[in-house]
C-alpha cells in the first residue's frame, strides 16, 4: 500500500475513535445526536446537583440566625468606654421586648469580657463602659427575651482588645 493513504488512513481512524471516546472539541462541527446528548445530560446533572447543594446551603443560612463583632476588631486598643457594633443576621433585635415572652426569632444579645457577663445588647451599637484597663477578650450571644439562650446557642467569634 502506499505511504500516503496509510497515513491519511490512520488520521481518519484517530479522529473516529477520539470521536467515539467522547473527545469532541468545540471546533469540531461533526458531532453526532448521540455525543450532543450525552453532553447535555451531563450538564444537566451538574445543575442540578449545584441547585440541590446551594438550596441546603441557604436554608441552613435563613434558619439559623448569626452574629458577629463588626467593630472594634481583633487586636484594636480602645478607651475604658468604648463603642461595640455587630452585625445580627436571621434574627430580630427586639429591645421593647426584653424581659417578656420568647418569641422565635427576637431577643436581644449579652456581652460577654473575659468570659463574665457584662451587658445586655439591644441595638446594632451598644456602648460599653468602665472597662478596666488592660488586654479583654470581648465576645457576644444572641439571647432570647427572657435572656435564656437560644435552643441552638448562638455566640460570635471573640476579639481581643486593649484597654487603656
Amino acid at each position: 500500500m502506499n505511504k500516503k493513504f496509510l497515513a491519511v488512513t490512520g488520521s481518519i481512524v484517530s479522529a473516529l475513535l477520539l470521536v467515539g471516546a467522547g473527545c469532541v472539541t468545540d471546533t469540531t462541527n461533526t458531532n453526532t445526536n448521540t455525543t450532543t446528548n450525552t453532553v447535555k445530560t451531563n450538564t444537566t446533572k451538574t445543575t442540578n446537583k449545584a441547585k440541590t447543594n446551594t438550596n441546603k446551603t441557604t436554608t441552613v443560612d435563613v434558619d439559623t440566625p448569626t452574629i458577629e463583632i463588626v467593630s472594634p476588631v481583633d487586636g484594636a486598643t480602645v478607651a475604658t468606654t468604648f463603642d461595640l457594633e455587630v452585625a445580627v443576621e436571621g434574627f430580630t433585635l427586639a429591645p421593647d421586648k426584653v424581659e417578656g415572652v420568647n418569641a422565635e426569632g427576637e431577643g436581644h444579645y449579652h456581652v460577654w469580657v473575659d468570659g463574665e457577663y457584662f451587658a445586655p445588647g439591644m441595638a446594632e451599637t451598644t456602648t460599653l463602659e468602665d472597662v478596666a484597663v488592660g488586654e479583654h477578650e470581648v465576645m457576644v450571644s444572641l439571647q432570647n427575651n427572657d435572656h435564656s439562650d437560644l435552643d441552638n446557642a448562638v455566640k460570635s467569634e471573640s476579639v481581643t482588645v486593649t484597654v487603656e
